[in-house]
């Protein structure tokens, strides 16, 4: 866990310092060192990667740095919104006190659990009508993204509460995530991009621009390879290692969100927007068609798409 947390924490730092040496402003460096787990974990599923050391190694990387990521983003609108005062502290608490409202939660739901585990258990069944454990997940997510929202916080920060809060509580909650999954790449994910393709002004696309937006997609790949040099000392090949360097450079989603609060702060104009929504877009498309080619030349014959 250290090792990851190093790895994580190393590509912020890089991400940062590429967005200093650039002249851009901080929330840049914050662009390029997001990272997230829900595009890499489909690709794995389709490439039959995902139970081998390479996809475990990225579930965990991308795991502790979504969180990172968006303890980030909610840290950077605090910082930019309040600055060093006792309202930056303020926000500071009430981000401890969502924490310590999801700490009591998590305790309550594993006594529930330990007390009523037939109840539990029907939350991860394969066939299940009423599709109670969707609905549970739902409502959780809801409650827990309602309560960032009223604490000032971004509604993300609270999703990814309720999500690591059933990570822990629920045994065998891979079926409950399959489910989810095509919740989410089926319905809400693709809402989400509609409406960032409604707001998003063609016009504001220009030669400066797809430039800036090049530059910084080869900087976001930069950042994560050099820090996963130290997975070769983990017994990961050179392949495998850029192989999860490529994965881990796709957030997709969070780039996207992170403009919109840049956008919100008054630190980014529209131009600005759209480079990195343009990142996001080619991230999302190039680094997952680089991860397959270099998984197909890496790949174990015995191992088949899922």
């Amino acid at each position: 866990l250290l090792i990851v947390l190093g790895l994580c924490l190393a590509i912020f730092g890089l991400a940062f310092l590429a967005s200093t040496l650039m002249g851009l402003h901080l929330i840049y460096g914050l662009a390029l060192g997001a990272t997230s787990v829900g595009l890499p974990l489909a690709v794995l599923k389709e490439t039959g990667r995902l139970r081998t050391p390479l996809g475990q190694g990225v579930i965990v990387i991308g795991s502790v740095g979504e969180f990172l990521t968006v303890v980030g983003m909610t840290l950077f609108y605090f910082a930019s919104k309040y600055g060093m005062s006792l309202q930056l502290v303020w926000g500071l608490g009430k981000l401890v006190g969502m924490l310590a409202v999801a700490g009591l939660t998590l305790r309550l739901l594993m006594a529930m659990a330990w007390w009523r585990p037939a109840r539990f258990s029907k939350l991860v069944e394969v066939r299940d009508g009423s599709e109670i454990g969707v609905r549970a997940a739902l409502l959780l997510m809801i409650a827990f993204s309602t309560l960032a929202v009223l604490a000032g916080l971004e509604s993300i920060v609270g999703a990814v509460v309720a999500g690591a809060l059933i990570a822990v509580v629920l045994r065998g909650k891979e079926v409950l995530e399959e489910k989810l999954t095509v919740v989410g790449h089926g319905l809400f994910i693709p809402i989400f991009f509609v409406v960032v393709g409604m707001r998003f002004d063609p016009g504001e696309i220009s030669m400066p621009g797809l430039a800036a937006a090049g530059q910084l997609l080869l900087a976001a790949f930069v950042v994560r390879v050099l820090p996963c040099l130290a997975l070769l000392r983990q017994g990961l090949g050179v392949r495998d290692m850029l192989g999860t360097a490529s994965l881990l450079s796709a957030p997709l989603t969070l780039v996207v969100a992170i403009s919109a609060i840049g956008v919100d702060l008054g630190v980014l104009q529209q131009d600005g927007k759209s480079i990195l929504i343009i990142l996001a877009v080619a991230s999302g498309l190039v680094f997952p068609v680089l991860f397959r080619l270099i998984a197909a030349v890496g790949a174990d014959p015995r191992v088949r798409p899922a």
